[in-house]
């Protein structure tokens, strides 16, 4: 199925330069959030660090939108919005205070793989934990989200629980149901239309 690309992160599949060993830092997760096999959000999900357990930070590029991250004994990449360091004892967000956090920037080969598009769209973020989509879900929903697929929609960022959707995104009514559904950065999700936030990942 071809993708619709409404942005895609400038990451891509890129290769790590030769660099020397760092200290690895530790974060925190602040929503369940992906492992993904590279920087940016149409990467394939390689697992998964539930939200609240902690996870050990290699580096992140600059900005700070992506870690590399290993939990659980995967190594792969996670969104640096999600991911929270204590510093002076309070929490902060990675992508904001990397330095004061003691993360390695890290530094990538700059060529990017062929069909990268200049970014141009994301995902709203969510709360503080993550749930800011609190619906009830049915089981009937869920059913017809995994048998009726759509075509992705990448946007920057990642999807976790409670994460809006620009108007941008077409979302497709579930049958008897209040719920809408999309195809976001390759995971079918839930949406409580009126709020436009995901209520629901299919993992």
């Amino acid at each position: 199925m071809t993708s619709r690309i409404l942005t895609l992160a400038a990451a891509g599949a890129l290769s790590t330069l030769a660099l020397p060993a760092f200290a690895q830092a530790t974060a925190s997760a602040t929503a369940d959030l992906n492992i993904r096999s590279g920087a940016g959000p149409a990467h394939e999900v390689v697992g998964m660090i539930p939200a609240g357990q902690e996870v050990e930070v290699s580096g992140c590029l600059e900005p700070a939108t992506w870690c590399e991250v290993t939990h659980d004994g995967v190594t792969g990449w996670a969104s640096g919005g999600y991911l929270t360091a204590i510093i002076d004892t309070t929490p902060v967000v990675i992508y904001e205070s990397a330095d004061a956090a003691g993360i390695t920037t890290i530094t990538y080969d700059p060529t990017l793989p062929d069909g990268t598009v200049t970014l141009n769209g994301a995902l709203i973020a969510a709360d503080t934990t993550g749930q800011g989509a609190q619906v009830e879900i049915d089981d009937g929903a869920i059913t017809y989200l995994n048998d009726n697929p759509v075509e992705p929609i990448y946007l920057d960022g990642e999807v976790v629980l409670g994460a809006g959707l620009p108007e941008t995104v077409t979302l497709t009514p579930v049958p008897e149901s209040a719920l809408a559904y999309a195809n976001i950065n390759g995971q079918a999700v839930l949406v409580a239309p009126e709020t436009r936030r995901v209520a629901y990942i299919a993992r």
